[in-house]
């Protein structure tokens, strides 16, 4: 697949026709052209059918033929479903998969629909709405006959968002079936209470403005003004009234007991079904626990306060992380103070859309995030890292948290608020801590109680008609999870609602954020263990592994926020790494089919002749190309074995940083740029001489491919990712 080179030319008689000429460098130009971009498409079309053969028909086939299979073994099982009350539907999360992606939600096992249950249970006549489920079910006996039920937090977040495909490889699940269950005004629930006003408020700031409505309050007040005018009744969206709902869920799938998770708000969740429906559980696992009674509000930069002393405690206490970071907390105070005297404007671009908006980072914005990433475990090895950036106004980290954050739509905020306002208001300051690591977090305390209370002046919903104020004793066997570093519910909650277990045990992970649940091999099997035997003794004994606690990131580790790019979709996976590959594998197919090519035209002695001129520029083509086409896999190899060797290491995975050794293999890039001249002169000079299509394909392929390189890598962000 080389180009012809040029046989010696024998004198003519006449003017050759100059059409002729024309004819053959047009064809030479176009055909391959063509070729190339049929190609394409075909890998294209292959790939999009790969990837997203998501046909609405074969998804609802699949979910019947799921509901089937489900309704026989329930039979078996002698739970009765009430099929009037349940509605099967396809799955809402088919953008958010942890299996093969060739198959869709139901393809794969899931059933979906929605319960149908009262607005009010006291009300059972009355209005109705419907609970959105995804059910995960095992059929292979023996089966368990009591489900996993899962509720997210918030009050506001989608279980159906996020754990669907944790759940998919069924570890965790046993032999029993796992259902999620989005509570009432989530995102895929109806009504739901999620509110797009406030995007749409911040792509657009002309709409906050209003002389009797404050700029802070617009998207909110807008969104409360829709859910009204749909008739939407807030007042039915309580604690009590999502318990009740938990319970219709489990009686209309017919399951006599479950076991239920909650998270977060979840935990709040469950305490309450403990005290309604004691007799419908068998066990419940509350993961960052929000006891009873529990003051959303209150008391949060207490504990804020609380994680960014336990994360100073860690640093100094970590021989590596106080060497490599020493005062670290008087470098984050000094950070936020710079920034409230000088803040940074940064562009957030819609990971989602095209959308962009100019955001501002302050003291306040900087410190919401330091303590937001408290969230998650092993952040304490990665905020260091994090930190020492920001000194350097390097906020990468910054803005992919915030562009994930703030363009996200699936949180219910009319929930939220829904809750909140009915439940925990009126809001006083009473942490009764007056000695706050920064100076700042009391003003920006009251700050954040007064507008909490004003919003919810405007939210406008009754008090809620039932609202526990303590948590009577309860035998159902209960497992507590808290993180040692968790910002919003400590482990102090979780030694307060142990209090109401008489068959409870709390587990305290030391490297874990707010959920620990599934973090790692570690939780996850205790998890499971609870699960077989709730009254049971736990080994917890691997929470304290030392191998657990990741080290911090060093100060000389490289920003690799274009990994985000690189693994946003397969198809630039793909292109990264298979593209090079299948060049590599035509450039030896094709040197063989040269060198056959020269055996048999040496044997017939009609070897073409060159000249020295086009024996200099092939040679200058084959060496350039073969050095760029090896860069692009040592690129990719080298970043593969730095992948692998962080993959075990959550503080370089959460800091999205590679060890600083890497900037060699990140220097590839700018010596393919280099190398590029080197291809694409031959390859023009070569042009007129290579009179055969077949050659000039192998000429612009390699152009194309390079330039192609270039322009993905570019994309990428991986030509300036050394620096």
């Amino acid at each position: 697949m080389d180009q012809e080179l040029p046989e010696v030319s024998k004198p003519q008689s006449g003017k050759k026709k100059g059409w002729i000429t024309v004819v053959k460098c047009v064809l030479g130009a176009v055909l391959p052209l063509i070729l190339i971009t049929a190609l394409a498409y075909l890998v294209y079309l292959a790939w999009d059918y790969y990837q997203y053969d998501l046909d609405p028909e074969d998804r609802q086939q699949a979910l019947e033929n799921n509901w089937e299979n489900f309704l026989e073994r329930s039979d078996e099982l002698e739970n009765p479903i009430d099929l009037d009350k349940f509605e099967l539907a396809l799955c809402p999360f088919t953008n958010k998969r942890g299996w093969d992606e060739s198959e869709s939600p139901e393809e794969v096992g899931f059933i979906c629909g929605y319960v149908t249950v009262p607005l009010f249970h006291d009300q059972p006549e009355g209005d109705t709405i419907r609970i959105p489920i995804a059910i995960w079910a095992f059929y292979n006996p023996p089966y368990y006959p009591d489900p996993l039920f899962i509720a997210q937090g918030g009050p506001g977040g989608s279980a159906l968002d996020i754990y669907p495909e944790m759940f998919s490889s069924s570890w965790v699940v046993g032999r029993r079936d796992v259902v999620f269950v989005d509570q009432r005004g989530t995102r895929y629930a109806e009504p739901s209470l999620v509110c797009p006003e406030e995007l749409e408020v911040l792509l657009d700031p002309s709409q906050e403005n209003n002389e009797e409505e404050s700029e802070e309050h617009a998207d909110l007040i807008a969104c409360r003004a829709r859910l009204e005018k749909e008739g939407v009744n807030l007042d039915a969206f309580t604690t009590a009234q999502i318990a009740h709902d938990y319970e219709a869920v489990r009686r209309v799938l017919g399951y006599k007991k479950i076991n239920f998770y909650g998270v977060s708000y979840g935990t709040h969740v469950g305490q309450y079904l403990t005290t309604l429906y004691p007799e419908s559980l068998r066990s419940i696992i509350l993961d960052g626990v929000a006891p009873i009674p529990f003051d959303f509000i209150n008391r949060s930069y207490f504990f804020r306060d609380r994680s960014l002393n336990e994360f100073k405690t860690s640093c100094d206490q970590d021989p590596s992380c106080y060497s490599k970071y020493p005062d670290i907390m008087t470098r984050l105070e000094e950070t936020i103070t710079r920034l409230d005297q000088e803040p940074v404007e940064v562009v957030l671009h819609n990971p989602y859309g095209k959308e962009t908006i100019v955001d501002e980072i302050d003291g306040e914005a900087f410190f919401d995030f330091v303590i937001d990433t408290f969230y998650y475990s092993h952040n304490y090895g990665a905020l260091p890292f994090i930190i020492s950036q920001a000194e350097k106004n390097r906020f990468d980290f910054y803005v992919l948290y915030s562009e994930m954050d703030v363009f996200y739509e699936g949180f219910s905020s009319g929930l939220y608020l829904s809750v909140v306002c009915s439940e925990h208001s009126p809001f006083n300051n009473d942490s009764g801590n007056t000695s706050y690591t920064l100076p700042s977090m009391a003003v920006w305390e009251e700050e954040l109680l007064e507008w909490v209370q004003e919003t919810c002046q405007f939210w406008n919903v009754d008090r809620a008609e039932m609202r526990l104020n303590e948590l009577p004793i309860s035998e159902v066997p209960a497992l507590l999870l808290s993180g040692q570093f968790d910002p919003v519910t400590p482990p102090e909650y979780g030694e307060q609602a142990l209090k109401s277990y008489t068959y409870g045990q709390h587990l305290i992970d030391p490297v874990g954020g707010h959920g620990v649940a599934f973090d790692d091999d570690c939780t996850e099997t205790i998890v499971e263990d609870f699960l077989d035997d709730p009254l049971g003794s736990l080994d917890a004994g691997c929470l304290s592994d030392p191998d657990r606690r990741d080290p911090a990131v060093p100060p000389g580790a490289i920003e690799a926020t274009f990994l985000e790019k690189v693994f946003d979709s397969d198809f630039n996976l793909i292109f990264l790494i298979i593209f090079p590959a299948i060049m590599i594998v035509v450039m030896i197919f094709r040197g063989a089919l040269q060198y056959i090519r020269y055996l048999w035209k040496n044997a017939r002695g009609t070897l073409p002749e060159q000249t020295s001129l086009e024996k200099r520029l092939c040679l200058q083509f084959e060496l350039a190309t073969w050095a760029f086409v090896i860069g692009c896999a040592g690129l990719v190899s080298g970043l593969w074995i730095y992948l692998f060797r962080i993959f075990d290491l959550d503080t370089y995975m959460t800091a999205i940083a590679l060890p600083g050794g890497v900037r060699a293999v990140l220097f590839i890039p700018v010596l393919l740029i280099l190398i590029l001249p080197a291809v694409v002169v031959p390859s023009v000079r070569l042009w007129r001489p290579t009179r055969t299509a077949f050659g000039r394909f192998y000429l612009l392929l390699q152009v194309v491919f390079c330039l192609s390189m270039i322009g993905f890598m570019g994309y990428l962000e991986l030509l300036v990712a050394w620096i």
